[in-house]
């Protein structure tokens, strides 16, 4: 094996897709500031896609009370604009 092929192959399996969405949601409630997709995989295991983990993450939370939105480069859990009444 190559050192190149050392750096692409995994004795694990990449955790599937639900998982992963546990994963994201995790980070992004803990965190005060948006994170990068690029961030989220960097803290993921091997295999993992964070893009498509964050695509299925924001459909699932669409009509909800919170919501998946980018921020700058990152991304973070937002208050749905139609309830943001309720914090003022």
């Amino acid at each position: 094996m190559t050192d190149q092929n050392a750096q692409t192959e995994s004795l694990f399996e990449a955790p599937d897709l639900a998982e992963q969405q546990r994963m994201i949601e995790a980070m992004l409630f803990a965190s005060v500031d948006p994170i990068s997709a690029r961030d989220l995989n960097d803290r993921m295991p091997h295999g993992s896609d964070a893009a498509e983990a964050l695509v299925a993450l924001r459909k699932h939370y669409e009509g909800r009370g919170v919501q998946l939105v980018k921020v700058g480069e990152g991304w973070a859990f937002r208050t749905a604009p139609d309830l943001a009444y309720l914090l003022q």
